[in-house]
């Protein structure tokens, strides 16, 4: 046998039946979503790299019709997708924040694709011979059904972007005291407040990318956007100290992140 053509023939590209391009198409989306926020809101931030260098490569070696290569794009958008929960359900539910909420839905729509046609894409693979392999008959309806829901919602948020989710006029909300941030960090590490008296914040955020405003202890969860002003207003009902924090950059486990401490006298 010529070892040579051997060679040839295991390392030779094989065609892409429809999964494996949903796969590919998928990674490379995600890839595109990645260097948007990387420059647009991170700022060419390098630890965003690697999130943008690795689907990149799996597409690439996806690309080739290595049948297992599918499952390593799934495993990937996967682990991806559990990494980004706390920033994904922030961004989905503060559609106002369009700049935040439409990568957003472009990226969890890459991820899904890719772990769905991913794990597809490598069952076909091993279970039915090359020439065989067909388009199932779910992935026309389920792409139409996912883009559909996909343009409703960007339409929902493009109307939702104009209005005032504070409710109060700009020249009221700008005569109350400020709570600014700035590279991910409170700029006020201290706030005073008596208990009974209302407490209102304005919240300025100098970040290309959304934060909030929380305090457990007295379930205050005020969003900050970004690109406008948002509003913080409670009544503390005891007195103590209590944390301030950024539900997207705060860890309560270590105590690490963007926090401050709300000082509550009697």
């Amino acid at each position: 046998m010529d070892i040579s053509l051997t060679t040839r023939r295991a390392f030779s590209r094989k065609p892409l039946a429809a999964l494996g391009k949903l796969t590919v198409s998928a990674l490379v989306a995600l890839v595109a979503v990645m260097v948007y926020l990387d420059v647009v809101v991170f700022q060419l931030d390098p630890r965003a790299w690697p999130f943008i260098a690795a689907p990149l490569l799996l597409a690439g070696v996806a690309a080739t019709g290595w049948r297992a290569a599918p499952l390593l794009g799934a495993l990937w958008c996967g682990l991806f997708s559990v990494m980004s929960i706390p920033f994904t359900s922030y961004n989905l539910t503060h559609p106002e924040q369009f700049h935040l909420f439409a990568p957003e839905l472009w990226l969890d729509l890459a991820l899904i694709g890719g772990v769905v046609g991913g794990i597809a894409a490598t069952v076909q693979n091993y279970r039915t011979p090359l020439p065989e392999r067909r388009t199932p008959a779910w992935l026309p309806y389920s792409l139409t059904a996912i883009t559909a829901l996909a343009v409703g919602a960007l339409l929902v948020a493009a109307v939702v972007q104009g209005r005032d989710a504070t409710g109060m006029s700009p020249k009221t909300l700008a005569q109350l005291p400020a709570l600014s941030a700035k590279a991910a960090e409170f700029e006020q590490r201290e706030l005073h407040a008596r208990v009974g008296q209302i407490v209102a914040l304005r919240l300025e955020n100098a970040d290309g990318q959304g934060h909030s405003f929380d305090v457990d202890e007295l379930d205050v969860h005020a969003a900050m956007p970004s690109g406008k002003p948002g509003l913080a207003l409670f009544t503390p009902s005891k007195p103590g100290s209590y944390t301030f924090y950024c539900a997207l950059h705060y860890n309560k486990e270590t105590g690490q992140g963007m926090k401050g401490m709300l000082i509550v006298a009697p």
